[in-house]
């Protein structure tokens, strides 16, 4: 038996994820407090990293924990009014699962066929959307667990004590979808109402606070990336300098262990590349931070100059085409970003919502509604197909097993 050694040369291509390159991916997807904490250990950690700041204690980890702890934060205290409730152990299990699906800006960040998997297929949609309708929207701050801005600004005028007929009024705006300016509406409405009444509705309606979640103690340590300054044009989107550290290079130092007499320090030279490269890490992340809120911003102009009751279709894989960055890269930019807007703050993501028709810009909950609308005007049961010949005269261009999924989620599911 002969043994032959033969050589076999094989080409394969092969993604190796460098330490720098993993320090990038974990930087981007930092909220701004833990991006803090980190720089600050990095400093201390890593001898070639100055703090070029004129202020050295630029954040203190254990004086936010400690007020944190002193009272509890939304989650509490959502939890402490369903325990006031006299609900039975179906609908008490169902608003749990319905509480921890509220992002911390306050609105309903699951679908109602997620909350029906997180509950193992235990209960029905009906009772799902029965107790969010009638139980979660009936608690406190106004707007808690709506499932868009139009829904939350509609909870919260319902509990105000304003005139009937502004009721009437911004009842009327947000049901409609195929206005897309307060002007559009505001021109449309006066044929039926005064033109004071609208306008005190319109006021009422910018008033509305979009992120009653946020107003609670465990919250208010959230630390935007980027602040929206009204201007002459509407108005800019700039990224947040104030509090974030101004990082160097300690050449100096680099240069007195480059040149010593004795023999070179891999470590210190090791430690000296990281620093550089963390450094560069952090402008990235920073850089593409303001890229894709200044991105998100200008998409939804309309809505932020509050121009519009309703947000522009907008989804993570459009914003990484159009700025030519990974998909994965926008998902980990849009963890835990947060925009100062208006006094408050809101979250990069609520600023996103899927269209559901590649005809025409509308969100699911939008299509909802319209769904409602015609079965509501309709005298007797009207078809899922019916349905789609009314929307496709208009423009929604969608299938009928589409509209049957968003009918299944209506409150006539």
């Amino acid at each position: 038996m002969n043994i032959k050694l033969v050589r076999n040369i094989n080409l394969s291509q092969k993604l190796a994820i460098t330490p720098s390159l993993r320090k990038s991916i974990e930087l981007l997807q930092l909220s701004r407090n833990e991006l803090l904490q980190t720089i600050k250990d990095s400093i201390n950690e890593n001898p070639f990293l100055l703090n070029d700041s004129d202020y050295d204690d630029f954040y203190s980890k254990e004086r936010d924990l400690d007020s944190i702890e002193e009272e509890g934060g939304l989650y509490d205290y959502l939890i402490q009014q369903l325990n006031e409730k006299k609900v039975n152990s179906n609908d008490r299990a169902i608003c749990s699962a319905i509480i921890y699906s509220i992002d911390e800006n306050g609105i309903l960040d699951s679908e109602i066929d997620e909350i029906e998997e997180i509950l193992e297929f235990k209960y029905p949609k009906k009772d799902i959307l029965r107790n969010l309708f009638y139980v979660i929207h009936d608690f406190d701050p106004p707007g808690i667990g709506a499932r868009d801005f139009k829904e939350m600004i509609a909870i919260q005028t319902s509990k105000m004590e304003i005139k009937s007929i502004y009721k009437e009024i911004i009842n009327e705006i947000l049901s409609v979808s195929n206005l897309n300016t307060f002007e559009e509406i505001e021109n449309t409405l006066k044929m039926k109402y005064k033109s004071l009444d609208i306008k005190n509705a319109l006021d009422i309606i910018r008033e509305c606070d979009l992120s009653p979640g946020l107003n609670y103690k465990k919250n208010e340590f959230v630390l935007p990336d980027v602040e929206i300054r009204k201007n002459q044009n509407g108005f800019e989107v700039n990224f947040l300098k104030s509090g974030m550290p101004n990082i160097a290079f300690d050449s100096e130092l680099y240069m007195n262990v480059k040149n010593s007499k004795d023999k070179p320090n891999t470590k210190l030279i090791g430690k000296a590349n990281d620093a550089k490269s963390f450094i560069r890490s952090i402008d990235r992340r920073n850089e593409n931070v303001y890229r894709v809120a200044k991105f998100i911003c200008e998409r939804q102009k309309r809505f932020l100059s509050k121009q519009a009751v309703d947000i522009e279709p907008l989804a993570g894989n459009e914003i990484a085409k159009e700025l030519g960055l990974s998909n994965s890269t926008v998902s980990r930019i849009l963890k835990s970003k947060y925009i100062q807007y208006d006094g408050g703050i809101i979250p990069f993501k609520s600023l996103l919502v899927s269209s559901v028709s590649r005809s025409k810009k509308v969100s699911s909950t939008n299509l909802i509604r319209e769904i409602e609308k015609i079965i509501d005007a309709s005298k007797s049961r009207i078809s899922d197909q019916m349905i789609t010949n009314i929307l496709n005269k208009k423009g929604f261009n969608l299938a009928r097993r589409t509209i049957n999924k968003y009918r299944k989620k209506s409150k006539f599911s």
